[in-house]
């Protein structure tokens, strides 16, 4: 990608940072991630510019000034939280992030519908203003069916087999 095609494509990149540019050094790179007039259509502070969204020091509280997409509402509870956290340990993305994610996806998941992982992938990234890969967008969908089979477990008085069970 050159210099001219990516200074024209500003926007929010997440969760990934945008490509380093051809002959681009990591000094380079690093500078252009942190400029005023980098890649990004927002402020961010310098973890979420450099894609440590984990270590941002505003420590995801969404009006700590980071404008990074990964600082969202508060976090989920029960299952859900627990399939977020399964995201967000698969992928490396920040608690919040994992969460808002699960979000936008539960409804068409608990829904059954079919072309799930396309749909995720064009909520998502819609949401987000980046594309997504349909790898996460297939982890998504896998998360959220076992998370809707365990609650029908739960409902119907059966318990299935967790992590936890593993000795």
């Amino acid at each position: 990608m050159t210099a001219s095609e990516l200074t024209s494509v500003r926007g929010r990149h997440y969760p990934a940072p945008p490509p380093g540019l051809d002959g681009e050094t990591d000094a380079g790179y690093t500078n252009r991630l942190l400029s005023t007039d980098g890649p990004y259509n927002h402020h961010r502070f310098r973890e979420c510019a450099l894609g440590f969204h984990r270590t941002c020091s505003c420590n995801g509280n969404k009006n700590g000034g980071c404008g990074c997409p990964h600082h969202s509402e508060p976090l989920l509870a029960g299952p859900m939280h627990a399939g977020a956290a399964t995201l967000a340990e698969l992928w490396y993305l920040p608690d919040a992030t994992a969460d808002r994610v699960m979000r936008i996806a539960a409804p068409l998941v608990e829904a059954g519908s079919e072309g799930a992982v396309a749909w995720v992938r064009e909520q998502v990234s819609a949401a987000y203003q980046s594309d997504i890969g349909d790898s996460l967008a297939t982890d998504v969908v896998s998360i959220l069916l076992d998370v809707r089979s365990r609650d029908a477990a739960a409902r119907d008085g059966l318990r299935q087999a967790g992590p936890e069970d593993v000795r």
